[in-house]
C-alpha cells in the first residue's frame, strides 16, 4: 500500500474492465476556408462637385438674412442696422465661408478617390473572376476531398472509441458489487465542508450515511461513496484524520491493522477505495475532487471538469504511523489547517 496519501486501492475486477483508450490520431478536424465568388463591384454615380453652388448659394441666403436683420434695426438708428448687417455678413465671408468650402472639398475628395477604387476593382474583376473559377475547378475539390479523408479517418476512430467504451461497460456491469444499506454514522469533522465540493463536480452520484456490513452489528460506512449506477462503479472516499480531536488517540495510522482489514473488506466486494488525509481536504478540496476525477477518466473514460482542469495537481502527504501521529496529536497539529 502506498506510504503517501492519496492512496487508491483498485481490485483486479475493476482494473481488467478499465477502459483503455487508443491514442487519438485523428483528431476533429477544422472546416477549410473556401474562397467564396468575388462580388461584382458597383461603381455607382460620379460624384459631383458642389461646393461652389453651395457656397454662393448659402451667401446669398447670408447676405439676404444680413440685410433684414440691419433693416429691421434701421428704424431704432440707421448707422446701427447698416453696421450689425456688414459685420454679420463679414464674420460670414471671414469665417463660416472658408470652412464650409474646406469641408466640402475634402468631402468631394473622399468621394472621388471611393469611386475610382470602385473603378479599378471594375477592371480588375473578369481576371479575379476568372480565378475563382479556376480555383473551384482544380484547388477546391482537392481541398475537400482532403478534408472529408480526415473527416471518415476521425469518425471512425470516434466509433472505435466508443465501442471500446461500451464493451468496457458490459465488462464493468457483470462484477459483482456489494450493495450498501443505510446507516446513521457520526460525521467526521470535514465531511460537510467536502461534501459540497463532491456534489458540485460529481452532482448526483456522490451519497453520504450507507454501510457495507461484513457481518452482524458490524458495518463499515464510508465517509463518502461514488456510485455510478451506468458502469456499476462504486468508491469509498475517505478522509483520514491523524487522531481524534475528543481524546488525542492516535487513528488511520499505517500499523493499524483494522484500517487494513477494513480496504480489504471493500476491495474484495469490488469497490475502489480512495484515502485523502484530512489535510489535503482542508487546504486543496478542490485538488482532490480533480484527483478522483482523473482516477475516472483512467477506469471509466469520463471527462474531467473543464472547471477543474486547471487546478493544482495534490500534494503528496507523508502517512502517519502511531508514534507519528501521537506527536501531532501533542502538538494540536489539526489546528494549523483546520482554524
Amino acid at each position: 500500500m502506498s506510504q503517501k496519501y492519496p492512496v487508491v486501492i483498485i481490485p483486479q475486477a475493476v482494473c481488467r474492465a478499465a477502459v483503455h483508450l487508443p491514442e487519438v490520431k485523428h483528431p476533429n478536424p477544422k472546416k477549410p476556408y473556401i474562397k467564396p465568388r468575388p462580388q461584382k463591384p458597383e461603381p455607382g454615380k460620379k460624384p459631383e462637385p458642389i461646393y461652389n453652388q453651395l457656397t454662393f448659394g448659402t451667401s446669398a441666403v447670408i447676405l439676404l438674412l444680413s440685410i433684414a436683420i440691419g433693416y429691421t434695426f434701421h428704424f431704432l438708428n440707421l448707422h446701427f442696422g447698416i453696421i450689425l448687417g456688414a459685420t454679420l455678413f463679414g464674420l460670414y465671408l471671414g469665417f463660416f465661408m472658408p470652412k464650409l468650402n474646406r469641408h466640402l472639398k475634402e468631402d468631394f475628395k473622399k468621394q472621388k478617390a471611393e469611386y475610382e477604387s470602385e473603378l479599378r476593382k471594375v477592371k480588375k474583376y473578369p481576371n479575379e473572376l476568372k480565378e475563382w473559377q479556376l480555383y473551384c475547378k482544380k484547388e477546391k475539390p482537392l481541398i475537400l476531398k482532403n478534408y472529408n479523408e480526415k473527416l471518415r479517418l476521425h469518425d471512425e476512430e470516434v466509433k472505435q472509441i466508443s465501442n471500446i467504451i461500451q464493451q468496457q461497460q458490459n465488462y464493468f456491469q457483470r462484477i459483482t458489487v456489494s450493495s450498501p444499506q443505510y446507516n446513521n454514522a457520526k460525521k467526521g469533522y470535514l465531511e460537510d465542508y467536502f461534501y459540497g465540493y463532491l456534489t458540485r463536480y460529481f452532482s448526483n452520484k456522490i451519497y453520504q450515511s450507507l454501510a457495507l456490513t461484513k457481518y452482524a452489528n458490524y458495518p463499515y460506512t464510508p465517509d463518502f461513496c461514488y456510485y455510478n449506477e451506468a458502469w456499476n462503479l462504486r468508491i469509498d472516499i475517505e478522509i483520514d484524520e491523524p487522531y481524534s480531536y475528543i481524546n488525542k488517540q492516535p487513528t488511520h495510522f499505517t500499523d493499524l491493522t483494522k484500517e487494513k482489514t477494513r480496504d480489504e473488506f471493500f476491495i474484495a466486494n469490488n469497490w475502489v477505495v480512495v484515502r485523502f488525509a484530512e489535510e489535503q481536504v482542508a487546504r486543496q478540496p478542490k485538488s482532490c475532487c480533480k484527483f478522483i476525477a482523473q482516477k475516472l477518466n483512467l477506469l471509466i473514460a469520463t471527462n474531467i471538469p473543464e472547471t477543474l482542469i486547471n487546478e493544482p495537481e495534490l500534494r503528496e502527504i507523508k502517512r502517519w504511523n502511531y508514534s507519528e501521529a501521537q506527536r501531532m496529536a501533542d502538538e494540536n497539529y489539526r489546528d494549523t489547517y483546520l482554524h
